[in-house]
């Protein structure tokens, strides 16, 4: 996919798969991709950086639903690349860690302790000012920090040395001591966790540790939260299956001399910077997008840099003030490029296809409801052949409907066979919307699409792969 954002005529930028929500911004708080000095930007699949990840130890594959916002300043292109590396499990070697590292989460507890000097009265009552149960929040930290306790007598008993950190101690040291890396919370720690794991030798598993407050998709199934002994002597044994999670990597072109910046977006959980420094990069500039270059910026003055993130999730590029709207020219997969007027872009991977994107692109049951309903005034017929339409109609794929849900809508009123039919066709449609965390395709979806006689969006959503 190449974009070029109208708004900040000096870039040109590449993308590709994603994961983990990173969000790209400049410093002048302007926007990441589209009002990010980007001139052009590109979604291709070149090169990928991966994640092992336990699969589950009772082999149910779980996908992500959060995301890390990550803030580029002064940037003027964003390309992420995808490398096709394959990880076959006969190729994995057996699980024998002699070093764990346990990423913990911060309860809500820890950071309201952390923004002043209170005592336990004084925040409780800092707290219930904001609006929290105190008890809640209180049980909450309690109940994370006992399944913490839990998984590191847990490990240090089966012989294994560990450390425990939390955000604000994380560092590329501590990730490169360890065999392993446990993360100890939801999927926002596992998205930390993974943002500073380069190599897909390094195994990342998520515990989730409140499974009645978080759900944890990315984590080990709920019944390991609850049988911690036994999960981690079932991974000891070789009793699980690897998963291989595509991530992008995030190449930007810019004007050579400007400092690039990685900060958070998210300003109240402080975070160990380390890792995220940008350093010259000594890649080549592709050329092949630079007649997309403004006519007065030439090649000579650009250059590429290679962000030290992966995304997990997804890559969005738009502004970073919601109320604004994003302006630039799409092209994907080397199609004739199309003028577009939009809230911005997101790229989804396999993992983040569960996500942001996921919530983007589905249609609730009202929805379909009402869109029956109205071509039930262009097709009477709808209310009177109903086993009919249900054999004839392609796009509800019918012959996925078992014998019990067919024999039901022959016997009910209209009414009722249009809420079934609606019902069938939301699960059918929504379930088309997620693909496998080990795809090297990419979803793009476009936000709050413009359409008018200057802009249009032919196609607000669709898969990638340049």
């Amino acid at each position: 996919m190449i974009f070029r954002n109208h708004k900040m005529p000096n870039c040109t930028s590449k993308l590709s798969a994603s994961t983990e929500v990173v969000t790209l911004v400049n410093t002048g708080g302007e926007i990441i991709m589209a009002l990010f000095i980007i001139y052009t930007m590109t979604v291709c699949t070149h090169e990928c950086r991966n994640l092992v990840t336990v699969f589950a130890v009772n082999l149910r594959k779980d996908m992500s639903l959060c995301r890390l916002l990550v803030c580029v300043s002064a940037t003027t292109c964003l390309r992420n690349l995808q490398r096709s590396f394959s990880f076959s499990p006969k190729q994995s070697p057996a699980f024998k860690p002699r070093t764990a590292l346990i990423l913990s989460k911060l309860s809500k507890y820890d950071c309201e302790k952390s923004t002043g000097n209170h005592n336990d009265d004084e925040l409780k009552k800092s707290m219930k000012k904001k609006g929290f149960d105190d008890q809640i929040v209180i049980s909450r930290h309690e109940t994370h920090h006992a399944k913490l306790s839990e998984l590191q007598s847990t490990l240090i008993g089966r012989g294994l040395e560990v450390r425990v950190v939390d955000r604000r101690t994380y560092s590329m040291d501590s990730v490169n001591w360890a065999d392993v890396v446990f993360t100890a919370g939801g999927d926002g720690t596992f998205l930390f966790g993974a943002s500073k794991i380069l190599h897909p030798n390094k195994p990342v598993i998520g515990l989730n540790t409140d499974p009645l407050s978080s759900h944890g998709f990315l984590c080990l199934p709920k019944w390991c939260s609850s049988n911690v002994s036994t999960t981690i002597d079932l991974l000891l044994s070789n009793h699980f299956r690897w998963l291989l999670r595509r991530r992008i990597r995030v190449t930007l072109t810019h004007l050579k001399g400007e400092n690039l910046q990685i900060q958070p977006l998210d300003k109240r959980k402080p975070i160990n910077r380390d890792g995220f420094e940008i350093g010259t990069s000594n890649y080549a500039l592709d050329v092949s997008s630079c007649e997309l270059f403004p006519p007065f910026c030439c090649s000579e003055d650009m250059t590429t840099t290679v962000l030290p993130v992966l995304a997990l999730n997804e890559v969005f590029a738009g502004e970073s003030l919601s109320a604004c709207v994003s302006v630039y020219d799409i092209s994907v997969d080397g199609a004739k490029s199309e003028k577009q007027k939009s809230s911005g872009i997101v790229i989804s991977t396999g993992t983040g296809s569960t996500s942001w994107s996921y919530q983007i692109n589905k249609i609730p049951k009202p929805n379909l409801m009402e869109l029956l309903k109205t071509i039930q005034q262009i097709v009477p017929s709808l209310n009177t052949s109903q086993s009919e339409i249900l054999t004839s109609s392609s796009d509800c794929n019918v012959e996925q409907l078992n014998v019990t849900d067919q024999h039901q809508i022959s016997n009910t009123s209209d009414a009722t066979y249009l809420e079934l039919l609606a019902e069938k066709a939301e699960a059918l449609y929504n379930n088309s919307l997620i693909f496998s965390p080990e795809d090297c395709k990419m979803l793009y979806s476009v936000r709050d699409p413009i359409t008018n006689a200057i802009f249009n969006v032919t196609q607000p959503r669709g898969f990638a792969s340049n």
